[in-house]
């Protein structure tokens, strides 16, 4: 069982799967939440109504195409060919020496809903394959990818129970550019899935 708790030192969370936990440093404007079902984590990432979700949840191993033509699936995009999905997916090596594929994917235009983007991300650690993912309103999602690639970044696995720092407030600037035109980060190792 998976459970979460606060203290007044951060966030921290009480119980762990079986394996490795994570830590990682939460950026000053987000707040973390109960986390529910098969969330590990979940955090408010924005403060609007309804506020933009991340989860991260662990779960087995898979490819990362799969999961990024199943990302792109939920979003109404077509699937990514496996050859070519190193076009799409950033390549980030954590502080704690995690390797993270990560996405950041914008979905089409709606006449019924504001357009959608994900941030989201994988990282394999002894025998779990760990996801983070938030979806929401592009221009909301967007004003949140320092952030994303920045707690990604300070991702660690350790024997000790998962502790969530808080960073310091800093100001937001809306992302810019086009997400799926962005180049990847190549990093030597290839992905372990």
């Amino acid at each position: 069982q998976i459970g979460q708790n606060a203290n007044a030192g951060g966030q921290t969370a009480s119980a762990r799967p079986q394996g490795s936990t994570p830590q990682w440093t939460v950026p000053a404007s987000w707040k973390q939440i109960p986390a529910s079902g098969m969330r590990y984590a979940a955090f408010t990432i924005t403060e609007d109504t309804p506020p933009v979700t991340l989860t991260v949840i662990p779960l087995p191993p898979s490819p990362v195409a799969a999961n990024v033509n199943r990302w792109e699936g939920e979003l109404g995009l077509p699937p990514t060919k496996a050859e070519e999905v190193d076009k799409v997916v950033t390549h980030i090596d954590s502080a704690g020496g995690a390797h993270i594929d990560m996405v950041d994917l914008l979905g089409p235009e709606s006449a019924d809903k504001p357009r959608q983007r994900m941030l989201a991300a994988m990282v394999e650690d002894q025998g779990k394959m760990w996801f983070f993912k938030a979806v929401g309103p592009a221009e909301k999602v967007g004003a949140q990818r320092e952030n994303f690639a920045s707690f990604l970044k300070s991702l660690k696995f350790g024997e000790a129970p998962a502790v969530a720092q808080q960073q310091p407030p800093t100001q937001q600037q809306p992302s810019q550019s086009n997400p799926q035109q962005q180049q990847p980060q190549q990093t030597q190792g290839a992905a372990k899935t």
